[in-house]
């Protein structure tokens, strides 16, 4: 499970270390771990490890193809999805273009997110978290959860 806020820096090839709290999720898995990075429609990166991209994977397989926005969803999900293997020194390398899409420049967070994590531009989500703190905003939390039963 991941979980936690860190924050770390690109480097001018699009590399960036993977932080250790979340490696260390992934170690027991085996000895080279590749993990598969998408697009996220909050414009940000969604990484998932093998096992998970194929649950993720396989949920979607199964959504009705004749929806005209689960066709999109599917083309913009899988197109530009890209394998990431983890080099010796704890780096993925990010491709232009999926940093082009979470408009990820230098300083960027990861954020946990149970069986994935997010890769954000670090004023982006400082945006998010205003809006995510507001009342608003927290009142329809609140309100989403005590309709789901928590």
């Amino acid at each position: 499970m991941f979980i936690g806020q860190f924050e770390y820096n690109l480097d001018d090839k699009g590399r960036v270390a993977v932080p250790p709290k979340f490696r260390e999720k992934l170690a027991g898995k085996k000895n080279e771990v590749t993990l598969v990075v998408a697009r996220d429609l909050d414009h940000c990166l969604s990484v998932y490890p093998e096992d998970a991209w194929v649950k993720v994977a396989e949920k979607i397989q199964s959504l009705p193809r004749i929806e005209e926005d689960v066709q999109r969803f599917v083309r913009f999900f899988f197109a530009t999805a890209e394998e990431c293997p983890i080099d010796r020194q704890g780096r993925i390398l990010l491709s232009s273009d999926l940093r082009r899409h979470a408009n990820l420049d230098r300083e960027i967070i990861f954020l946990g997110h149970f069986h994935k994590f997010e890769i954000w531009n670090r004023e982006s989500w400082r945006t998010q978290e205003t809006i995510n703190s507001s009342p608003e905003t927290q009142n329809r939390m609140k309100q989403l959860l005590v309709k789901l039963g928590f």
